[in-house]
């Protein structure tokens, strides 16, 4: 994200004719973009451009860095705001090199950081009848994520390293291997910390000093987790967690992304559903995490080819003549499927 370049001149005209017409039209709306500053004022498409043609426009733009402050003019993705906001210094396993989150965390938090501000922007809209611009920054999105840390940082002046899948604190709350698979368990509480005690076979731990409360736990993480591990991976991480849901420890398999979008109960949230491709065909893709009991959540499509409907937003939104949108396309200004 925030990386592309300024395409052509000539697709971004039109590009500009839809807007403006779009929001004439529907009275109030959205324009999204994710260039680098500067890019919308050369192309007349800003916020203060397109205000004139309707008050009422909502404008947020997404980038890299915002559009203030010394790195407001440099290209960005998911991978530098991740380095740079120190997500990535305390991903992995100690010891071992810096490492990206597998999810794109900063292009995803950074989209759902921007529909909580356009819902807002669109609630003053309702009150003060005027639209407004807002922009998000990725980098001050995977900042806003810090939560715990950043307090810990500015209180204690201790920097974290990497935490592999625990936490220094908290213990035991992490990924174990088994005999065959690795699963996560956290049984850091007390309730959950004896009746563990009591799976594993290990009740003498509960009265062991070293391991008996969670600050010693964690004083003593290094002896303690690989005494776990040893007992862990005497049996199969199925039968561990069977053990272990059935005396209310929180636990739960460490899956591949095929077992994820597999399981049972996954499924019967619908987080997998089946959409048509054509010609004539089906294909999946994930669900709808919002359940609204008001709101039909269940319509689904596949993204568009390039140029899908190009002729039909330009005759029915723009009323362009068949002739004249065959003429565009011929020029080359528009993308037709």
């Amino acid at each position: 994200m925030h990386g592309h370049k300024v395409g052509n001149l000539r697709r971004c005209s039109l590009y500009v004719t839809l807007f403006k017409t779009f929001t004439i039209v529907t009275h109030s709306g959205v324009v999204f973009d994710n260039f680098r500053p500067g890019v919308l004022n050369r192309l007349k498409i800003d916020y203060e451009n397109l205000k004139r043609h309707n008050p009422k426009i909502i404008c947020c733009s997404i980038s890299a860095f915002g559009h203030t402050g010394p790195y407001s003019d440099r290209p960005g993705y998911d991978l530098i705001v991740q380095a740079m906001s120190g997500g990535m210094s305390i991903t992995g396993e100690v010891g071992a090199p810096p490492a990206r989150a597998g999810i794109a965390i900063g292009d995803v938090v950074g989209g759902l950081l921007a529909v909580q501000g356009i819902l807002a922007a669109h609630i003053a809209l309702q009150k003060t009848g005027h639209g407004q611009r807002l922009e998000v920054s990725l980098l001050d999105s995977q900042l806003c994520l810090l939560t715990y840390l950043a307090p810990y940082i500015f209180i204690s002046g201790e920097v974290p390293g990497p935490f592999g899948s625990g936490d220094p604190r908290i213990v035991p709350y992490q990924a174990f291997p088994t005999k065959d698979i690795h699963i996560a368990v956290a049984a850091h509480r007390s309730p959950f910390w004896e009746n563990f005690c009591k799976v594993l076979g290990k009740p003498e731990w509960l009265k062991d000093p070293r391991f008996s409360t969670l600050p010693a736990r964690s004083k003593n993480k290094t002896v303690l987790v690989p005494m776990i591990e040893d007992i862990l991976r005497t049996r199969r991480g199925e039968e561990w967690l069977q053990d272990l849901n059935r005396v209310g420890i929180p636990a739960g398999p460490v899956n591949t992304l095929d077992r994820a979008l597999s399981d049972p109960h996954v499924l019967s949230r619908e987080m997998v559903v089946e959409i048509d491709a054509p010609p004539g065909g089906k294909t999946k893709t994930i669900g709808n995490p919002l359940k609204m009991e008001g709101t039909p959540l269940h319509l689904y499509s596949r993204a568009p080819r390039l140029g899908e409907h190009t002729r039909k937003i330009l005759s029915t939104i723009l009323g362009y003549s068949p002739e004249r949108v065959e003429a565009l396309h011929q020029k080359g200004v528009i993308k037709t499927a």
